[in-house]
């Protein structure tokens, strides 16, 4: 049977319709003790290259390997990337990288959906990046640890936000879509995972404690 889920918007009177089916489940492991600094040394990340697409066209070079984790309580993502060069900071134009990600709990209210990117690179060029939201219609979570290290040619960052910040009480499927732009590489440089650009294609199945 087809599942479908439910809400209104903005105490407007009409609902939004989706259906579960559309999306392909991740099981999300469970998590040991997590530091948010940005290294990456706990043995429990096992970081993994996943399709990320250029449009319709599967991207197959230059992509950040991803992993989500979740203990009792908070929700975890591990983003690690190799440049071809060194990642650098320039004051006078944008950013080289940039890593969005959008989360969506189909049973929490309206403002559950949720909208960060990351940069290697606060404003005055420091290593410990920075995090924002970049979307109007989304929110930044109220809770979040970001911890971000950059050397030479190597990006890497850690994220977590507690599980009931992102997702409605009753809710185990978060649905997710990230996008990453590397500003150096010669063709078009924002590409997305999953493939589509609704982010109901994939979600997170995950365990409520």
């Amino acid at each position: 049977a087809n599942l479908f889920f439910f809400k209104t918007s903005l105490g407007k009177n009409y609902l939004h319709l989706y259906p579960l089916f559309w999306g392909k489940k991740i099981d999300v492991p469970q998590a040991a003790s997590i530091n948010i600094d940005g290294i990456l040394y706990e043995s429990c990340w096992q970081l993994e290259n996943h399709d990320f697409f250029l449009g319709n066209s599967l991207k197959t070079s230059r992509t950040p390997s991803i992993q989500f984790l979740q203990d009792k309580k908070n929700l975890y993502l591990g983003v690690c990337y190799e440049a071809d060069k060194d990642i650098v900071f320039d004051e006078n134009s944008e950013q080289e990288l940039d890593f969005g990600i959008t989360l969506a709990s189909l049973t929490g209210d309206s403002d559950c959906k949720v909208r960060l990117l990351f940069e290697p690179f606060d404003d005055s060029g420091n290593t410990c990046g920075r995090s924002f939201c970049d979307c109007p219609g989304t929110r930044e979570p109220t809770v979040y640890k970001f911890a971000s290290r950059t050397i030479g040619n190597k990006w890497t960052f850690e994220f977590s936000t507690p599980i009931d910040e992102v997702m409605g009480p009753d809710d185990t499927n978060l649905f997710f879509r990230i996008r990453f732009s590397d500003r150096n590489v010669s063709e078009d440089h924002i590409c997305s995972y999953p493939n589509r650009d609704d982010i109901w294609s994939k979600y997170l199945k995950l365990t409520r404690h």
